[in-house]
């Protein structure tokens, strides 16, 4: 009897085994290959909330930076001239920007280092249509800095473009 009852189980589980393994969902397809060049034209705003300029505190004070931006070990911006609070700086066509997860660091310089907070608001565009907003605060009387991080995704094939056809 407890031979059949092993094969019993045995089979049961084998059995239900093989009945989910044809009803179970198939794997949907990667949506996200890394290092994959992200399409369409990924911009950054930046706003500061305080006048910037250069770092009082520098080495070498006529080249030190009021705003900096990089992305991937490479500088998208650096400015040394003095900016007004609310004036937006915009960088178009942002280089080797991937899908999947992409970070770009912001450092501002404030012109007087008084005991008040700051921030600076990043926004990221694809197209001019908005991927993130983040805004970076810093403690008073301390430079501003900090890194976005922004995940981007593939953009879905149009029919046009996946059969090859011209619109």
């Amino acid at each position: 009897m407890r031979p059949l009852l092993a094969l019993l189980v045995f089979t049961t589980i084998l059995g239900g085994l093989q009945v989910y393994m044809m009803v179970r969902p198939h794997a949907a397809p990667l949506a996200e290959i890394p290092g994959l060049k992200a399409t369409g034209q990924i911009s950054l705003e930046i706003t500061l909330t305080f006048p910037a300029g250069a770092d009082p505190f520098a080495v070498d004070a006529d080249d030190s930076p009021s705003l900096l931006v990089v992305f991937e070990g490479n500088e998208l911006l650096r400015i040394t001239e003095s900016i007004e609070p609310g004036e937006t700086i915009r960088i178009d066509d942002v280089p080797n920007v991937t899908v999947g997860i992409n970070e770009f660091y912001v450092r501002a310089s404030p012109q007087n280092l008084d005991e008040s907070a700051r921030a600076i608001r990043v926004r990221v565009l694809r197209d001019n249509h908005p991927l993130a907003e983040e805004s970076i605060w810093s403690q008073p009387g301390t430079l501003v800095e900090g890194t976005v991080v922004v995940s981007i995704e593939s953009l879905p094939e149009t029919p046009a473009e996946a059969t090859g056809d011209a619109v």
